[in-house]
């Protein structure tokens, strides 16, 4: 880690002598060191990447300007990381941000700090209060914005002088006097008033719910009006709470009735029926919730993009209830990503996250790997979805690969994947990372029964790659002929690769269901 920060900061402090070289390559690595903060499951990963972020902001503070919004977004909602040492980071990172960003700041300070000022009042980290003090301090510094916080926190007076008096850190105390003489000197009167004035202010939150238009706003001569009419009156029934006794039975009546529904009359039917039943799984018991899910699956196919509209709220009972209901929830995912693919792109962001956390879980029981194996086969069936969210997929089922206390069953599985996945997606920038990983298990004298699956993910890499993979094959085969490995599709696939002839992989190889995309080869190696 040490070695990627000096890394990062000497390639920062480069964009000024050559930017047009070194520019590009720096925002994409701040889009994915983003995107990671954002989006992974591993918390130590995200304390790195904002590690990783504190730095290239210090350094190249022409390339940070234009990305200030994007860069607070992605770190405001780390700031309350369960992880402490996430938190710190994201603290360290906030504070290089309003040195460099400056006045950009300003119109973020109602965003800012409150969230700095909870972090100062946390008792269980010294190290997190005095990240915070110092962050308060370069804000208010580089904006200008003095007495503005002791005006809108009120309690932001006593807790300085408290924390003067109370910690037991020089250094904690010290930057507490640094922010008193930042902040500057308020009317002891006018601070007496503003303390006296204060008034706590209530939140309300508010449900919104479609409801089914009346009857009366249809015709009896529509062609959906039947269909609607008893909808209606099946959804009046799961409602309500008193008659749960027959809802199963409602369920599998409004089912049958969809499933004879023509395609072309489905679309006026579908905001009778998804609203109250969403509706419902928010409220019942977690049996009952599980079948609805079950029940969602077979409705996803017949209503077709008509549910679509409906899918942010789906998406949020998934979020709800993921770990109550995750061998029920991700059969579901796996529908919607099949039936409405574009629609399905959107929720991916919120999605993956909760997917790479079952597969980086360090607590589970030892018999406890199912949703592992059932994630895998999720983003198998994601497949192209996944394409802006390879940078955080692959390291994490490389990492499931090389856990040595994972069931070999499990392991297999995801060395599977990730040759199943090489079908669908452009796995170029990735070719090391895998690769490298797959050799340490050849090597493994206690991983002889990963030797196969191994070596037939590597067939899948030789033809998606293809002359990308040139410079893999002696390092495979030193590992091979030391361990007296074979295998005869690896070795007919690298032979015609170096003669740069047409590679072809045996039918059902690894059993994509999936059309492979056409192997890349070329006219010189």
């Amino acid at each position: 880690m040490d070695i990627r920060e000096l890394v990062i900061r000497i390639i920062g402090r480069l964009s000024i002598r050559n930017p047009a070289f070194v520019m590009p390559s720096l925002r994409k690595t701040l889009v994915q060191l983003l995107t990671e903060l954002e989006f992974s499951g591993d918390s130590r990963n995200k304390a790195e990447s904002a590690t990783l972020l504190k730095n290239l902001i210090s350094s190249s503070k022409q390339l940070i300007g234009p990305y200030v919004d994007g860069i607070l977004k992605a770190l405001l909602p780390k700031l309350r990381d369960p992880s402490p040492q996430v938190a710190l980071a994201v603290l360290a990172a906030l504070g290089d941000l309003s040195r460099v960003a400056g006045p950009k700041m300003r119109p973020h300070l109602d965003e800012l700090l409150p969230l700095i000022i909870e972090c100062a009042q946390d008792q269980s980290s010294s190290s997190k209060r005095q990240v915070a003090i110092e962050a308060l301090g370069q804000l208010v510094g580089s904006t200008g914005a003095v007495i503005v916080p002791y005006v809108q926190y009120p309690q932001l007076m006593d807790l300085l002088l408290g924390m003067l008096k109370s910690e037991q850190l020089p250094s904690i105390r010290q930057s507490v006097l640094r922010n008193l003489g930042i902040l500057g000197a308020l009317d002891p009167y006018k601070y007496k008033t503003i303390q006296l004035d204060l008034k706590g202010q209530e939140e309300s939150e508010q449900r919104e719910r479609e409801l089914a238009s009346t009857l009366s706003t249809l015709s009896p001569s529509s062609e959906s009006y039947q269909t609607i009419v008893a909808l209606m009156a099946l959804m009046r029934i799961l409602s309500d709470p008193s008659l749960g006794v027959h809802h199963t039975q409602t369920i599998e009546t409004t089912m049958k009735i969809l499933e004879q529904v023509e395609q072309k009359e489905v679309g006026p039917i579908v905001p009778y029926i998804v609203p109250p039943f969403l509706h419902v799984m928010r409220q019942c018991d977690a049996q009952f919730r599980n079948y609805l899910f079950q029940q969602l699956v077979r409705m996803v196919p017949i209503c077709g993009e008509y549910i679509s509209d409906h899918l942010k709220h789906v998406f949020e009972l998934t979020r709800l209830f993921w770990k109550e209901s995750l061998f029920v929830i991700l059969p579901l995912v796996e529908e919607v990503s099949v039936v409405l693919s574009d629609h399905f792109k959107v929720h991916l962001p919120n999605l993956i996250p909760q997917m790479l956390s079952v597969l980086s879980s360090t607590t589970r029981e030892a018999d406890d790997w199912a949703p592992t194996s059932m994630v895998l086969h999720a983003l198998e069936v994601f497949g192209k979805n996944l394409d802006d969210y390879l940078h955080l997929v692959i390291p994490a089922i490389v990492r499931l690969v090389e856990q040595t206390h994972a069931p070999a069953a499990v392991r297999i599985s995801a060395i599977e994947t990730l040759g199943r996945l090489a079908f669908q997606l452009d796995f170029s920038d990735y070719a090391s990372r895998i690769s490298h990983p797959l050799a340490r298990i050849l090597e493994s004298p206690s991983a002889t029964d990963l030797h196969k699956p191994t070596m037939d993910t590597l067939c899948a890499l030789v033809y998606q790659l293809g002359a990308d993979y040139s410079i893999i094959i002696p390092m495979i085969n030193k590992v091979c002929a030391k361990h007296g490995i074979s295998h005869a599709t690896y070795e007919d696939l690298v032979a015609r690769l170096l003669k740069n002839l047409p590679m072809e992989l045996p039918d059902g190889f690894l059993a994509q269901s999936q059309a492979p995309v056409v192997s890349r080869t070329s006219s010189t190696l």
